[in-house]
């Protein structure tokens, strides 16, 4: 897409692809006047000490990546686009996994490359627990910088109104800045945009998610009243309520 857009749409400058699991929290207009000089913007994950073994996924994440219209930016861009048409898969190999760890070598291969520095940026499981957050009257603050944007990467819901955060497979407590100011606001969000969307769709055309007592999409739940059927769905019940009563789900009952 990025390539499209600058090859067809001339008075287009810079383009920024963002993951759609994305929030902000404020206008990114820090991080624009941060990278302003720069042909390429990426933005490392930062990851806790805990899982640095997890850079075999990349030093950078690319829920953020801009080009500029230039050379640096454009041959990046390029290159880029012929390597994920050669290889793009969701497995570690040496050099690469899926559109991410490409752009391991952009710093090395490529000239005028911004590291995106600030803190508010990118939040996510894996790097929240780096920093401290504190509630303020503008909004959260992460350390001494302003949350902008962050990554619910392997945010799910498990019922009508409980949502797993996946905060407890990188080790990291849901604290109440954490539900309150960040995931609670997002879930709310993510309500009213299904809202919209069902308001416009025949019904039928979209689908919950399942409660966690259903889960038949999954092949251990097909073999309803077999041994594994049984034992799947007492999995999931047990799973469900330790993570209530853990504390480590999201649990929002009304807007």
């Amino acid at each position: 897409m990025p390539s499209f857009v600058l090859s067809h749409y001339t008075h287009v400058d810079r383009i920024t692809y963002l993951d759609a699991d994305l929030y902000f929290f404020r206008d990114p207009s820090d991080v624009f006047d941060e990278i302003e000089d720069s042909s390429i913007a990426i933005i490392p994950h930062r990851f806790h000490p805990t899982f640095l073994g997890r850079e075999q996924f990349g030093i950078y994440n690319v829920g953020w990546v801009s080009f500029r219209r230039d050379e640096p930016g454009m041959a990046c861009l390029s290159k880029w686009r012929e390597q994920c048409l050669d290889w793009c898969y969701v497995r570690c190999e040496t050099d690469r996994f899926a559109d991410q760890k490409y752009l391991d070598r952009w710093p090395a291969d490529f000239s005028n490359v911004a590291v995106i520095q600030h803190k508010g940026a990118n939040l996510a499981p894996w790097n929240v627990a780096n920093y401290h957050l504190r509630h303020t009257e503008s909004g959260v603050c992460v350390e001494n910088e302003p949350l902008i944007f962050y990554h619910f990467h392997y945010l799910k819901q498990v019922n009508k109104w409980v949502y797993n955060p996946g905060l407890s497979e990188y080790k990291t407590s849901l604290v109440s800045v954490l539900r309150n100011d960040i995931y609670v606001p997002y879930i709310r969000a993510l309500r009213e945009a299904e809202a919209e969307v069902r308001a416009v769709l025949p019904p039928g055309d979209i689908r919950s998610r399942g409660d966690w007592r259903d889960s038949t999409d999954e092949p251990e739940a097909q073999a309803q009243g077999t041994v594994s059927g049984v034992a799947h769905s007492i999995r999931n019940v047990v799973g469900f309520w330790r993570g209530v009563v853990a504390g480590d789900y999201v649990v929002v009952t009304h807007e």
